[in-house]
């Protein structure tokens, strides 16, 4: 199936002066996936969610970055007190392919990103002088916000295009004060050998869907924590389906994890923008700690 559609956007791209045809490639993607995508979750890309400016008067930076064939555009966020600029592909229905059929989504700035970026602004001393690690880190949003206030951050991701993003990413924010890096890393595997461990902080923002290995996820997350007593993993998750949910808190519960639900109405109330808003109010964002690490007012 990916071999058909890459080659298919391939032979598309040759006719039309070999610029990404996504207008066709990504709605027969969506007839042919077995990920589900539903209508809330597609009005709600980037593209739809707010209108990010184009960052091209730099001329230091380019406003469109090319590699192996990809067009990013750069954009300017603000999150509060924090202002950034990256490189990413703007939203598109369902799930995105290169001609090979390597799996870009990762390269899309998602709106749940933009929320957990608030979030992580708006409770600062949380992640003061921390170990941060994002996990599906993308265009690497979570992180370059996370490196405002954490010691180090490492953002990790498994393709290969997505990681040199990221990298691209944090070599345009720089910061001499943290310490960031972006490394590859797969869910479940060679966590022994993984350098980056323990950490503080886990992070990850709509990185549960269907057909993702949570029980992968939460082996990750249990190998790569640290075992003290503040070691927390934010989950930012939009539900959809109520086998993806179950399967989510049954494998954290079979890793030991407990979990508390984040009161969202502060965020709510400082959005103005309509379809923002459903944004937010759609996504979930989920505190796990180790059983014994864990509040007595936290939900099981």
């Amino acid at each position: 199936q990916r071999r058909v559609m890459g080659k298919l956007n391939h032979m598309l791209r040759h006719v039309f002066c070999r610029q990404p045809v996504r207008f066709l490639s990504a709605p027969l993607r969506v007839l042919f996936s077995t990920r589900p995508t539903i209508v809330t979750s597609t009005l709600l890309r980037p593209s739809y969610f707010r209108s990010m400016s184009a960052a091209a008067t730099s001329s230091a930076i380019p406003a469109i970055y090319e590699e192996e064939g990809q067009s990013y555009i750069l954009s300017d966020y603000k999150f509060g007190p924090v202002t950034l600029r990256a490189y990413s592909i703007k939203g598109f229905l369902g799930d995105i392919l290169d001609e090979y059929g390597i799996d870009l989504t990762g390269t899309v700035a998602w709106p749940c990103s933009f929320i957990l970026c608030k979030y992580i602004v708006g409770h600062a001393t949380e992640f003061q002088g921390k170990k941060v690690l994002e996990l599906g880190a993308g265009a690497g949003l979570c992180s370059l916000v996370s490196s405002h206030y954490a010691a180090s951050v490492v953002a990790t991701d498994c393709a290969r295009p997505v990681l040199n993003l990221a990298r691209r990413n944090m070599e345009i924010n720089g910061r001499s004060s943290c310490r960031v890096s972006v490394s590859r890393l797969i869910w479940g595997e060679e966590l022994e050998t993984f350098p980056h461990q323990p950490n503080d902080i886990i992070i990850g923002s709509e990185i549960v869907y269907p057909d993702a290995d949570i029980a992968a996820l939460f082996r990750t997350v249990d190998a790569l924590l640290s075992t003290s007593d503040d070691a927390r993993f934010y989950l930012l998750y939009r539900p959809r389906f109520t086998q993806t949910n179950d399967a989510l808190l049954e494998c954290a519960a079979l890793q030991g994890f407990q979990y508390e639900l984040v009161d969202m109405s502060s965020l709510v109330s400082e959005v103005n923008d309509a379809a923002e808003k459903i944004a937010v109010l759609g996504c979930e964002l989920y505190i796990f700690r180790r059983r014994q690490n864990l509040s007595s007012s936290a939900r099981l």
